[in-house]
């Protein structure tokens, strides 16, 4: 091996992006270590007092079986609220914003520049797309899909299970997808499995309970369409 080789971070893999480890670890110049063992990138990411990062979910928090997951990861650039809890297995994109009392569960993934305000809670297996802004308050539920670039108002609430009485029945848990550039108004409700297509947008208050085509302004109780796809 030539003397000139460089050794790779253990913190950031010098890819840009961090792992958010509980023991021993060599980062390089560019990275930092607090007393908990989170790693992250400095001086770009910024992680405020009182959040906590790669929470482990446990039984009895979750209906199902929580499972183990590795250390969530924090990409560059990104601003982690006071008092904001990203569980372990969780993925955070480069430039995110993660506001106060905000959580992000397991095994979700966030992507580019995504803005969630404060109190915003984003369930399991969810996928969020680049430059998505979603308001204070909000609920995200599980298995839940969410294209580029949609603008989700406060107080909007997700659901994914029509029938819990029937307890966790893993096949019975269907999120909604909703695709790019949609405009989700507050207050809003999506039903479990409805699919809302790019570029839709749903009135504040409206209640979806089927699919909205691309395009489509829906608003009322329960939704209808008042202005159909072009």
């Amino acid at each position: 091996m030539s003397s000139t080789s460089i050794a790779v971070c253990s913190a950031c893999g010098g890819d840009g992006f961090v792992l958010t480890l509980f023991g021993d670890a060599a980062p390089c110049s560019a990275c930092a270590i607090d007393g908990r063992g989170t790693i992250y990138r400095a001086p770009t990411t910024i992680i405020e007092p009182g959040a906590i990062i790669s929470r482990t979910p446990r039984r009895g928090w979750t209906a199902r079986d929580p499972g183990a997951w590795p250390a969530a990861v924090i990409g560059p650039g990104c601003l982690i609220g006071c008092y904001a809890i990203i569980y372990a297995g969780a993925e955070i994109g480069p430039d995110c914003m993660i506001g106060d009392g905000a959580s992000v569960r397991e095994d979700t993934i966030l992507g580019r520049n995504v803005r969630l305000g404060r109190y915003v809670t984003v369930s399991y297996e969810t996928i969020i797309g680049d430059d998505t802004v979603i308001l204070d308050g909000t609920h995200i539920t599980g298995r839940c899909i969410i294209g580029r670039g949609c603008f989700i108002g406060p107080l909007v609430v997700t659901m994914n299970h029509r029938e819990p009485r029937h307890g966790w029945v893993d096949a019975e848990v269907s999120g909604p997808i909703i695709g790019d550039g949609v405009l989700l108004g507050g207050g809003a409700i999506i039903l479990p499995g409805v699919h809302i297509g790019n570029n839709a947008t749903i009135a504040a208050g409206a209640v979806v309970t089927r699919d909205v085509p691309s395009g489509a302004t829906v608003r009322g109780e329960p939704g209808r369409a008042v202005r159909e796809a072009a």
